[in-house]
């Protein structure tokens, strides 16, 4: 099979490009974006990582017990996006619901850690989410569902999620700090 010249002819009748030069440049320009958004993501993972590492207590089994049923109804939640029901997934893998929870303690032991760690580190350096950090995180909701700020908002506080609003910007926050002064040691 032999592949077609690229030319700025071909470029413009086949992509949104005008010339084979605009093409090169733009495709560079996503390879450096996205490679930029993978290293910050490798960041984040590192500290949080680090950050968990240096809780030494272990966290309260309630908190744990809670994180592990927020990570089960997630899974069934994206499992039914995919249109998999859970108990078919927990049938083809020959797993019960506790084994699958006692599987997950670990890592949610370390999420809850990672946690309790950011909100120390945001009551450390006096990091509070403002109302105006809420407004605005509930209008990029909006903007990202193509809803009203106000139908969202009404939809955090009719399930009761604008403590947890705040509590993940808060987290947020933190990691976001954490990252702008953190020093990378080898």
């Amino acid at each position: 099979k032999t592949l077609p010249e690229l030319t700025d002819t071909f470029v413009s009748e086949m992509t949104e490009f005008e010339t084979v030069e605009i093409l090169i440049n733009d495709t560079k320009d996503r390879i450096e974006e996205t490679k930029r958004s993978q290293a910050s993501n490798i960041l984040v993972e590192q500290i949080g990582t680090e950050l968990g590492n240096l809780v030494s207590d272990e966290p309260p089994e309630a908190l744990v017990q809670e994180q592990i049923q927020q990570q089960l109804q997630d899974m069934a939640m994206r499992m039914g996006q995919q249109g998999m029901q859970f108990d078919q997934f927990l049938e083809a893998t020959g797993q019960s619901i506790e084994a699958l929870a006692e599987n997950m303690k670990e890592p949610a032991s370390q999420v809850v850690k990672i946690d309790l760690a950011l909100r120390a580190v945001a009551a450390a350096e006096g990091i509070a989410v403002e109302e105006t950090d809420i407004e605005d995180e509930i209008k990029v909701m909006a903007e990202h569902f193509n809803q009203d700020p106000e139908n969202i908002e009404e939809i955090f506080r009719e399930n009761g999620q604008m403590l947890t609003l705040k509590a993940d910007l808060l987290k947020q926050q933190a990691m976001r700090f954490l990252e702008e002064n953190v020093e990378i040691l080898d």
